[in-house]
């Protein structure tokens, strides 16, 4: 058995028109988008939420999932 391990994707950090930061890729072959959570409050919270790039309108102007 090999020690290399295998990439099963990759992110590439992005910035909204709007500011908002995010993280766009694929990881085993589908497109994802991920949010770094700003308004955790309890460690039980994630820090990033990651979701199927397909929900999001436009990669310009992701949804704000958090309200703000």
């Amino acid at each position: 058995m090999s020690d290399k391990k295998k990439s099963i994707g990759a992110l590439w950090k992005q910035k909204s028109a709007k500011g908002v930061k995010y993280y766009s890729g694929e990881v085993n072959g589908k497109r994802i988008i991920a949010f770094i959570n700003s308004n955790k409050q309890k460690p039980t919270q994630p820090d990033i939420q990651i979701y199927p790039s397909d929900d999001i309108k436009k990669k310009d102007q992701p949804v704000d999932i958090y309200g703000s």
